[in-house]
């Protein structure tokens, strides 16, 4: 009766010769009143009770036992536990019936778990950014993005050390800066240069986050192409700007309601003013 799991044993007939509190707890009743009684007695799914009587005759019928990895069991609450069962063939001494001797495991959580787990795993293959996770230098998960990042599939990667994906003046700066933060503060987020599978600059957007298991969460985004028109941007700016100050015409600049925003040098000399 103290056992958490649920421990039964029913003839051919079905009935209960024992059961143990974790069984009458779940069906809302006493032992007293299990025994002798039926799984469709007290059990709210007519399906539930009929799937559990089949299972039983089959091990009777076929003398082996019977795992059952999972199974629905409604309590008498309106919960839907989930049960992981295994029944034996049974030759109880004072009866004159076949039976069998179960024993089921509640793994509810284990298996809510599991499908919190899987959800989140898919959202991580879906994610449009990288995330890998290492244990020490090793990558033990990463997603198809990050290889991407690399022009790598996943399976090449995974038990490799991210160093071979820098070059050693990177690793210089990484080791300076960056894992000296790490270490003090568990995260990190910033610009690092990697190295794609022919040898090509990659610049990325990267977030370290340090676990207390020890495992580093690394997520990270391709921006090269931004820094490319990010620089292209400056280098643009600054022709018009050297444009701007040395046209010979005189150019000002100002808001809707008269105020300068900004003039050349040209308007200035002409003017007698200094820019400011």
């Amino acid at each position: 009766d103290m056992l958490p799991q649920l421990v039964f044993a029913k003839d051919s007939d079905g009935e209960f010769l024992l059961a143990n509190q974790a069984v009458a707890e779940v069906y809302g009743t006493t032992v007293e009143e299990l025994e002798g009684a039926t799984d469709a007695d007290f059990a709210d799914s007519r399906a539930e009770a009929r799937q559990f009587r089949e299972d039983d005759l089959a091990v009777i019928d076929s003398g082996e036992p019977k795992e059952i990895p999972e199974e629905p069991l409604t309590t008498a609450d309106g919960e839907t536990m989930v049960c992981q069962t295994t029944k034996i063939p049974y030759d109880p001494a004072d009866h004159d019936r076949e039976a069998i001797l179960g024993v089921s495991t509640d793994i509810t959580a284990r298996k809510e778990r599991e499908r919190e787990l899987k959800i989140q795993a898919a959202a991580m293959e879906a994610a449009m950014d990288g995330i890998a996770i290492l244990d020490g230098d090793e990558y033990i998960y990463m997603n198809q993005a990050h290889a991407d990042i690399f022009d790598f599939d996943p399976e090449e990667l995974l038990g490799e050390e991210w160093r071979a994906l820098y070059d050693d003046d990177e690793l210089a700066r990484l080791e300076a800066e960056v894992f000296p933060e790490l270490a003090d503060t568990g995260s990190w987020r910033g610009e690092t240069v990697g190295r794609k599978r022919d040898g090509t600059a990659v610049t990325q957007d990267l977030g370290l986050a340090l676990l207390d298991s020890g495992e580093l969460i690394c997520t990270n985004r391709d921006i090269t192409a931004q820094k490319q028109r990010e620089a292209e941007l400056r280098q643009q700016r600054s022709r018009l700007r050297a444009l701007f100050d040395n046209s010979p015409d005189e150019i000002v600049i100002h808001s809707a309601d008269g105020t300068v925003i900004d003039v050349n040098q040209t308007i200035a000399d002409s003017l007698g003013y200094d820019r400011d």
